[in-house]
C-alpha cells in the first residue's frame, strides 16, 4: 500500500466513520488499544506517523469484516461504469476487476438499461439486445452479502462470485434519472474513496467540471 498524502487523509476519515458506525467514542477506542485518548485524536486527525498501523488496530478492535478492513486500508480507487461501458462488451466487469477491487454500478444506470431493454428510449433492436445482455451480465456477477441503509443514496454491497481477485461489485442506489457524475460524487462521500467513472462516451469528459476525487476515463483507453 502506498503511504502518500492522498491516501492517509482518506484512511483517517474511514477510521472515524467506522468508529462512529460502531457507536464507540475516541476514549473507548483508546482504552481498547491501550493508548492515551490524545493519540487517537492525532491519528484520526492525520497528525500521527503510524496511521496505517493504527488503522489495522482499529480493524481488529472494531471487529470489522474482511470487506470493511479492505475498504479501510485501501489506497486504490473504485470504478463506476456507465451504461455505455456496460453495453460495450460482456467482459467489462472482468476487465475492471483487474484494476479495481470495488466496482460501483449506480441504480440510475440500471434504470437506463431497463428503459433501453424495454424500448422506452431504445433506437434499435441491437441496442435493446445489448442492454438486456448487460443486465443479465450484472446479475450474474452479484451475490448478496449485506446492505447499508445510511442516507438516501445508500449502498448495497455485493461480492462478485467470478472475479479472480475478490473484487466487490455493488449496486449504489441513486435518485431516479440521476447523472453518472452526481452519482459518483455521492458514492465518493459514502465510501470515502476516489471514483473513476468508466465510459465509452467521448463527450462525457468534456461535459463536467470534476472534483479532485472524481475522474472520467474512456474504457477504450484503459490498459490491461
Amino acid at each position: 500500500m502506498k503511504n502518500n498524502n492522498q491516501t492517509i487523509p482518506l484512511i483517517c476519515e474511514r477510521m472515524r466513520k467506522y468508529r462512529k458506525k460502531k457507536k464507540i467514542k475516541q476514549k473507548q477506542i483508546a482504552e481498547l488499544l491501550r493508548v492515551d485518548a490524545s493519540v487517537i485524536s492525532k491519528v484520526e486527525g492525520g497528525k500521527a506517523k503510524d496511521v496505517l498501523f493504527y488503522a489495522k488496530e482499529y480493524a481488529y478492535a472494531l471487529n470489522l469484516t474482511k470487506e470493511e478492513t479492505q475498504m479501510l486500508l485501501s489506497s486504490s480507487k473504485a470504478a463506476m461504469p456507465d451504461s455505455s461501458a456496460l453495453m460495450s462488451a460482456e467482459d467489462v466487469i472482468e476487465k475492471l476487476s483487474e484494476r479495481y477491487y470495488l466496482i460501483l454500478i449506480p441504480g440510475s444506470v440500471i434504470e437506463r438499461l431497463n428503459n433501453i431493454k424495454d424500448a422506452v428510449i431504445a433506437s434499435s433492436k441491437k441496442e435493446q439486445h445489448m442492454a438486456k445482455c448487460a443486465l443479465h451480465y450484472i446479475r450474474r456477477h452479484l451475490t448478496s452479502k449485506h446492505s447499508s441503509s445510511e442516507g438516501s443514496a445508500s449502498a448495497k454491497s455485493l461480492s462478485s462470485s467470478e472475479s479472480h481477485n475478490s473484487t466487490q461489485v455493488s449496486i449504489f442506489r441513486t435518485l431516479p434519472n440521476e447523472g453518472i457524475v452526481p452519482a459518483a460524487t455521492e458514492a465518493a462521500k459514502e465510501y470515502l474513496i476516489p471514483i473513476d467513472i468508466i465510459t465509452c462516451d467521448f463527450f462525457l469528459p468534456k461535459m463536467y467540471r470534476l472534483g479532485s476525487n472524481i475522474d472520467i476515463l474512456l474504457l477504450q483507453e484503459l490498459k490491461h
